[in-house]
């Protein structure tokens, strides 16, 4: 195999001083051309290193590292309990310790109070005792838009809910009901009866008129009119005025009817006089969407013309039925 001993003498270390100086020499050649410039760049870069060890072991003299105490570990030297064959655990405890709680049963105040708030007021009422006469009711599905003609003595008014009564103190409206209405006194629930819903009024006595009044003809209500809407007449063999009733709140009540969330009317039910609302050719349910030409679109034209039913003897009423429009005179002697 053939070397080139040339290129071996280059790597071989040098022997004799005279080497040494032209291997000096030739370093100093090299270094001698690198520019002042980078000399100077990096003689500073070493002075920054040594100011920012220099200041950081200055910082830690100045502010020195707290120590932190090493815990302590304390070794048991106890003996071990010597095996008696059976377990250290008592089972028994561990089964009477409520994991996910403790359940109390609710006691018999509490749940009195939760059955009185859930149950609707007008389940444990009384019979009012105060001098209140309902006159008539407009119920419906909103509490804010039910009324009630509530007298005192000698005076009507309407009420809605929470209004105070002419009566007492403290005496509010609470409810509005088809039959009666729940007022409440002095946090007593109190029930205020609409004719004959009340079990204990007494029931209309057609025997107790004098036979002078049972003979007294009944006008007739029915109206003709060239193409006007269909006229409906009292039956043949109505009852007498004895069995008529005093007003027109006696002989019907409404309620607010409404279609598509709008007032069109009231729907109509016998009053305390049922016998006399069939023998107008009035049926239960039938809306009623004006009295005397007055559209009943407005509850608080509906509540005039209700309260001055108290007075009123005869009417014309436009009643929606089946689809259909009639007019009923109601006329009471």
């Amino acid at each position: 195999m053939l070397v080139n001993r040339s290129s071996l003498s280059r790597f071989a270390v040098p022997q004799t001083s005279a080497e040494w100086e032209q291997i000096l020499a030739r370093y100093i050649t090299h270094i001698s051309r690198v520019p002042v410039s980078t000399w100077q760049f990096l003689v500073r870069v070493i002075l920054v290193c040594c100011l920012a060890l220099s200041l950081g072991r200055l910082f830690w003299l100045v502010f020195p590292v707290p120590t932190i105490p090493a815990g302590s570990v304390a070794i048991s030297t106890s003996a071990a309990p010597a095996d008696t064959g059976s377990s250290g655990v008592n089972i028994s405890q561990l089964k009477s310790i409520p994991v996910f709680g403790k359940v109390e049963a609710p006691k018999p105040q509490d749940q009195q109070q939760q059955q009185q708030a859930a149950a609707p007021i007008e389940t444990n009422v009384v019979n009012t005792q105060l001098n209140l006469t309902l006159v008539g009711v407009v119920a419906s599905n909103e509490e804010a838009s039910s009324r009630a003609i509530i007298g005192s003595g000698d005076k009507q008014d309407v009420y809605a809910i929470n209004d105070t009564l002419p009566v007492g103190n403290n005496v509010t409206l609470s409810k509005v009901m088809a039959d009666r209405v729940i007022i409440n006194n002095n946090g007593q629930y109190e029930s205020v009866w609409l004719y004959q819903a009340d079990p204990n009024a007494p029931p209309i006595s057609q025997a107790s008129m004098s036979p002078v009044e049972q003979q007294q003809p009944v006008y007739p209500s029915g109206r003709p009119g060239f193409g006007g809407p269909e006229q409906h007449s009292p039956q043949e063999g109505a009852p007498s005025v004895a069995e008529v009733s005093r007003n027109l709140s006696d002989v019907l009540a409404m309620s607010i009817y409404r279609e598509n969330g709008r007032v069109v009317g009231y729907k109509i039910r016998p009053g305390r006089d049922a016998e006399r609302f069939k023998s107008f050719g009035l049926q239960n349910d039938d809306v009623v969407t004006a009295i005397n030409g007055t559209p009943l679109t407005d509850p608080a034209k509906i509540m005039e013309v209700y309260k001055n039913m108290g007075n009123t003897t005869s009417a014309n009423l436009e009643i929606k039925r089946g689809g259909n429009v009639i007019n009923v005179d109601v006329v009471l002697q």
